[in-house]
Formats: C-alpha cells, structure tokens, sequence
C-alpha cells in the first residue's frame, strides 16, 4: 500500500521513518555479536542487507519525494544515478561525470542522508574487500628466535613469513593498509622502558608505574605493536600473532569481561601455540620461548578437543560455528557468550 501512493507520487508515511526503524530492528536481530559471541555468517548477512535495504529506502525516498529540490524534473534521468549511489548490488561501473560533479569521490548529494553503510567510491560492480598480494615466502634460514628485534627489518619479514604460514588462510586479509605488520607507524621499539610503560597507559587506560614481566604488547585500538628497547624476534612475531587474531577485541567486553583471568589466559595461550608452530614447522625456528608454557599447553588441549580448524577459525576470526551446535545455539539464545565462556573453560 505505501509503495503504491509512493509511485502514485502522495507520500503517506516518510521514508525516513522506515529507515529508523530498519537500523533499530536489524542490529537487534542479526547484530555482530550476541553477549559477546560473533556469528560469522550472520555478520555477513547483516552487511549485505543493511548496504541494499538501507539504501533502497534513501533511493525511495530520493527518487519519490517531492522534498528532494528538482526530483520531479530529474527523476527519469537520475534512477541510474540514484541506484548507483544507494544500493551496492546496482552499482555501475561508469558512472557519468557529472554524477560526482559535487566533489571527487563524493557520492552523495547535498541534503540526502548518508546509508547506513556508507557507499565505497570505485568502479567495480559489488564492492568486496581485496585480498592483499602475498608477498614472496621469506628465507628465515639465518633468523633466530633470540635475535635483537629490528624495526627496519623485521617487520617486513614478518608480514611475509605470516602471510606464507600454514595458517595464512585465516587471516590474510587483514595483512593489508593499517592491519599489515610493516605498515607505517605501528611497530614501534621503544626508545626507553618508561616510554614502553607510558605507551601501555595510553592504550589501555591504566596507570601502572613499571612493566617488569612484560617485554611487549598489541594494541588493538591503534593496531599497534609495541616492543621494550631489547626485544627480541620472537617476543615481536608473538605480538605480531596477537595483532592478526580476533581475540584481543572479542575478549574484552560481553561475557568474557567476567572471566578476564581465563580470557588472558586463553589469548596467551593460543598466541604462543600459533607463533611457535609458525616458527617451527614452516619456518624451522626451533628455539622459541616465551612466558606462557603452560598456558600453551592447555591450548594444546583445547585444540585436541574441538580440532585444528574449529579453534583457527575462533582464535583468528572470532569464528564460534565450530564450537557450538545449532542445538547449544538455540538452547541458550541470548545467554550463549556465557555458555561459550563456560564451555570451553570446563575443557581449559
């Protein structure tokens, strides 16, 4: 019936309204996480259907209304222009000159609301996230887990070592602009203990005076590592394991926020089990130490107990599916980030 009078050209209930209730409605419904539990494909799903819903209204409302200055004179000549701007799955690949005529990569006109996701400037048809080149394997022959670490050179080598590792399919899209280990800027040795401290303050609210067991760390905020002044390879490749994991994020709200002793646990434990199997069977670094031995052997356990992949998947993209059943999933409903917690604490 409101699609009718909108053709029909009598606006009865404002398309701004529909759009209110969409962004209220389906973050609630498929929203990223539940209790602190991120569903994959559900993540997924929401992002499609947010970019063409959301923008099928603002085209609506764009196309129909007659609040919009100039729209009943423009309407047969901007429906291309209009679908190009507001649903990804209409997106075009030449797109006229002049429809971009208020600003380079501006693909919104003046007075129209912005989606709720915002349209990506291109020329692709579907706006997909690229896969980053993978740069060459690297020769770690001369490399040992003890060496001094290096900002200049080890960065680089790295970004590659991990993009070429065993476990490179899980991750390797986020080697790229601000989530690749040698991007400008955010592998940082510092120049003193106290400035290592007083980096650690910035990133984590605290505001503690020494750092005496701690030689470095990830901040998930800045996508930044940060090493002591004599860090060596290996504590930089474990932080650099922490940076393309999910876990840094995931942990620190929903349900894990009461189960922070496990949850540090349980990120320390798979970070060393990750970087010194990456070392070790892809690379034959075999003289990796770190302090959480046994942390990592109870990571051990919890892979034999779930598997290989199902724990990849969670470890480095918060992946959950492999861990609960549909039945787990239905049973507990909004209650299932304390249910995950609980499950895999039982098997810790």
């Amino acid at each position: 019936m409101a699609v009718f009078f909108a053709v029909a050209g009598i606006s009865i209930t404002p398309t701004h309204v529909y759009t209110s209730l969409w962004r209220k409605f389906i973050p609630f419904v498929l929203s990223k996480n539940i209790r602190g539990v991120s569903l994959v494909p559900y993540n997924k799903l929401t992002n499609v259907i947010n970019q063409n819903i959301s923008g099928l209204f603002l085209f609506w409302e764009s196309f129909f209304s007659s609040e919009v200055k100039g729209a009943s004179k423009q309407k047969k000549k901007s429906l291309p222009h209009l679908l190009h701007l507001y649903m990804p799955a209409f997106r075009i690949k030449n797109l006229p000159a002049s429809a971009t005529k208020n600003g380079a990569g501006n693909l919104f006109s003046p007075g129209l609301p912005i989606p709720f996701f915002s349209a990506k400037a291109g020329n692709n048809a579907i706006q997909r996230q690229p896969t980053p080149q993978v740069p060459a394997k690297p020769n770690l022959s001369s490399i040992s887990a003890k060496d001094p670490a290096s900002s200049k050179s080890h960065p680089s080598l790295i970004n590659a070592a991990l993009a070429n590792s065993s476990y490179a399919k899980y991750f390797i899209k986020k080697l790229s602009g601000t989530g690749s280990i040698d991007a400008k800027g955010k592998f940082v040795i510092e120049m003193s203990k106290q400035n290592f401290v007083n980096a650690y303050n910035k990133c984590y609210g605290t505001n503690v005076s020494t750092l005496s067991s701690t030689d470095g760390f990830y901040c998930p905020a800045t996508q930044e590592i940060h090493l002591v002044p004599n860090a060596e390879f290996g504590m930089a490749f474990h932080e650099s394991v922490h940076k393309v994991s999910a876990l840094p994020k995931a942990i620190s709200y929903g349900a894990w926020a009461n189960e922070a002793n496990f949850a540090f646990d349980l990120n320390e434990g798979l970070t060393s089990h990750y970087a010194k199997e990456i070392l070790d069977k892809d690379y034959g670094i075999t003289n990796y130490i770190d302090g959480y031995p046994t942390q990592r052997k109870k990571a051990e356990g919890l892979i034999q107990t779930f598997g290989k992949d199902e724990i990849a998947k969670f470890y480095f993209a918060y992946d959950v599916t492999g861990l609960l059943s549909k039945t787990e999933m239905n049973h507990h409903g909004r209650n299932i980030g304390e249910f995950l917690v609980s499950k895999l604490k039982q098997a810790w």
